[in-house]
């Protein structure tokens, strides 16, 4: 495969074409158009293995393009989760920095993608997700304990030891 080509994968009625683009942003990118064909709102998973060899520190999610739904896992992986409406299509991009030698075609695997329907009875108001962060995180239903420790409210939990 040549950084030219782009590849295409399909779930659950979304589809995520990914190519490499060395021109429209300020470093090289690679980008994810998904799509989804639901007529329901879809949660979207796409989980990328960056190239054994290739730091974390050189890589970035532009902030106009869905940089908050990434995540970099220091396991050399990122994650892009979003909620897509029915019908609806999203780009989104994270930046590479290449070394000249450095071969933007080791980038064109295929991402793993996941998808699952959302129960619409489930998803909090966006003024109650606010309120609570760590919401998406931890249950409400799970212990005070550990939400406080994910929120940095406090640092242990007690009786484990």
């Amino acid at each position: 495969m040549n950084a030219e080509q782009s590849v295409r994968v399909e779930s659950g009625g979304v589809s995520v074409e990914k190519s490499y683009d060395p021109e429209s942003f300020p470093v090289p990118a690679i980008r994810f158009d998904v799509t989804s064909e639901r007529d329901v709102p879809v949660v979207v998973t796409v989980v990328e293995q960056i190239p054994e060899g290739f730091t974390m520190e050189r890589i970035g999610f532009h902030p106009e393009y869905e940089s908050e739904h990434w995540t970099a896992f220091k396991d050399n992986r990122v994650e892009f989760e979003r909620t897509l409406d029915a019908g609806e299509s999203v780009t989104t991009v994270y930046g590479v920095r290449l070394d000249e030698d450095e071969d933007p075609a080791a980038f064109l695997s295929e991402p793993a993608l996941g998808t699952m329907i959302v129960d619409e009875s489930e998803v909090p108001d966006e003024d109650e997700a606010d309120d609570d962060p760590i919401a998406g995180v931890v249950p409400p239903e799970s212990s005070q304990a550990v939400r406080d420790v994910i929120s940095g409210k406090s640092n242990s939990i007690p009786g484990l030891g």
